[in-house]
């Protein structure tokens, strides 16, 4: 593995930290933000940020993601997006 990959335990960390900040996100703007797709564009544009982020602070200067590693953030992507759009629907 190169200095400019991580390890899948690493990018677990990352997409669990990940996670509990949308969650924290979600509540952050639930009071502004009162209709589902405008808070999913707000929290999408949040996760690729945050994603950016969480990759620069464990790795060296470029993060590269292999295919298997792209399609394990986009899996969890969309689970967490499931998970979020319920939670709003409860709150």
């Amino acid at each position: 593995m190169s200095n400019n990959s991580i390890t899948g335990e690493i990018l677990d960390e990352i997409l669990d930290n990940l996670d509990k900040s949308m969650q924290n996100k979600l509540f952050e703007y639930k009071d502004r933000i009162n209709d589902w797709e405008g808070m999913k564009k707000t929290l999408e544009g949040e996760h690729g940020m945050r994603l950016e982020t969480l990759l620069q602070q464990k790795g060296s200067m470029f993060i590269h993601l292999d295919q298997e590693q792209l399609s394990i953030v986009n899996t969890r992507k969309k689970e967490l997006f499931i998970n979020l759009e319920n939670t709003y629907k409860e709150v």
